[in-house]
């Protein structure tokens, strides 16, 4: 049902939606980058018991804000879904543009957060 919607875009509004959903995937799988590396950072502090508090809770919150920004993008791409079964084309609709860069600023979290984390490791283990 959706196929038949996208067919019946113009030829710039299939561009922008194509422009879309890559966007929202690179995201995405950036997002799952970062939930790996927080997650492996978090494991080796359990293992190796290193690891200052500081660095404990930003890998927590780079897990935390990768999946908010997970879950944004499954509800964007779930909101353009919708909005190309009921016949109604706009990008940027509030909705729409709230959950994206919802998405947008909770990967930009995790990144820094991550980073952070791994700069203050360095620097902590310079010091020793």
């Amino acid at each position: 049902m959706v196929e038949e919607q996208v067919k019946e875009l113009s030829t710039m509004q299939q561009g922008e939606l194509s422009l879309f959903q890559q966007r929202v995937s690179a995201l995405l799988t950036i997002t799952v980058l970062l939930i790996g590396g927080a997650g492996a950072l978090l494991l080796h502090f359990h293992e190796k018991n290193t690891g200052s508090r500081t660095q404990h809770r930003l890998a927590v919150v780079a897990v935390v804000a990768a999946a908010l920004s997970a879950f944004a993008g499954y509800l964007t791409n779930d909101a353009a879904i919708w909005m190309l079964r009921v016949g109604y084309f706009n990008l940027e609709s509030l909705p729409l543009k709230i959950l994206s860069l919802g998405q947008l600023w909770m990967s930009a979290i995790a990144v820094v957060c991550l980073v952070w984390c791994f700069l203050s490791a360095s620097n902590t283990t310079a010091r020793r």
